[in-house]
């Protein structure tokens, strides 16, 4: 039972697709093939003040292992129709008329594109999913190598420290929000959510069945935007449960550097080396080519910086992480 319980997570945390709202769509078709080992899903979390996505991961699943690939929200991207940070597509999109599963394909359309990898399938994650899903499993624990205070919005202080904390679930959605305490800003924020999303794969496998995996899915599908129904899940999970081995999960953010443009605002530019070496690494890709979407008038020194090298986390690495 506790396979079957971490298969379902993997589906309902990490790709965050286990949705009874029936919702289907043609990208999903290559599920159906089920010779192919080796699938990737777009999964993004909403700010539901502005729709921007302000999680972006890439999950893949391939020969027993699953990575998720953080992009930053601040990524540079540039296609004839938009220009700006990645994290604005969506509500464009939504701005100029779209429905929301519409534009979240076309979302995963566009970086999948972008990338070189195929997307088979999206999801959308609104922020009440996050307390919900860690409030189900009574908390989780995260190990820290160094303490951290953030202001909640009454104005009380959440103060973290160095070693083992245990959270519930709004705390835990305060902590992933928050970037003011690291000078890296964003990417200091990121790595943080991999030491999160590691401790809830834990909790998860420890607290709950299948039964309470699909209850807690059927509740959550106001807070989940999929392009995938319930018989599509049904078919992974049968295909997964003859494997010897659960998945082992790492996590990864795509390479790059941050700079300021003439705007007066700051972006990510991707790395094309360092991404390519992270994709072969991750089994996801071969090389990252697009110059033409990632590139910024002046900037092109970045994108084909050589110096920058890309970082895999397992579960044991993530607690030795310096957030700063």
């Amino acid at each position: 039972m506790k396979r079957i319980a971490f298969i379902a997570f993997i589906l309902l945390i990490s790709i965050c697709t286990l949705s009874l709202s029936g919702c289907t769509s043609g990208v999903i078709d290559a599920w159906n093939d089920l010779k192919r080992d080796d699938r990737a899903y777009l999964v993004v979390g909403l700010d539901e003040a502005n729709n921007n996505t302000d999680v972006i991961l890439l999950v893949s699943v391939r020969d027993g292992e699953v990575s998720v690939l953080q992009i930053p929200r601040d990524t540079y991207y540039s296609d004839g129709n938009y220009t700006g940070k990645i994290n604005g597509i969506y509500p464009t999109l939504i701005a100029s008329g779209m429905k929301e599963n519409a534009a979240l394909e076309r979302l995963a359309e566009l970086i999948g594109t972008t990338l070189g990898v195929k997307i088979d399938g999206s999801a959308a994650l609104r922020s009440s999913f996050v307390p919900d899903v860690t409030d189900r499993v009574g908390g989780i624990d995260i190990e820290l190598s160094e303490g951290v205070e953030i202001t909640r919005p009454d104005g009380s202080i959440l103060a973290l420290k160095k070693g083992t904390n245990h959270l519930d679930g709004e705390d835990v959605l305060l902590l992933v929000r928050h970037r003011a305490s690291y000078l890296s800003g964003d990417l200091g924020r990121m790595d943080m959510q991999k030491i999160v999303l590691s401790a809830l794969v834990r909790a998860m496998q420890r607290e709950l069945d299948m039964s309470e995996m699909l209850s807690l899915a059927f509740d959550n599908r106001k807070n989940i935007i999929t392009n995938f129904d319930f018989a599509d899940i049904y078919n992974i999970l049968i295909k997964n449960l003859g494997r010897n081995n659960e998945p082992r999960i790492c996590y990864a953010t795509l390479p790059g550097t941050s700079e300021r443009l003439d705007d007066g605002l700051w972006y990510y530019f991707i790395s094309k080396n360092a991404s390519t070496e992270l994709f072969v690494s991750l089994g996801i890709g071969t090389d990252l080519d697009a110059e033409e979407k990632l590139l910024a008038k002046g900037k092109e020194n970045l994108y084909y910086e050589k110096e920058i090298k890309p970082r895999i986390y397992y579960n044991d690495d993530l607690s030795d992480i310096r957030i700063n």
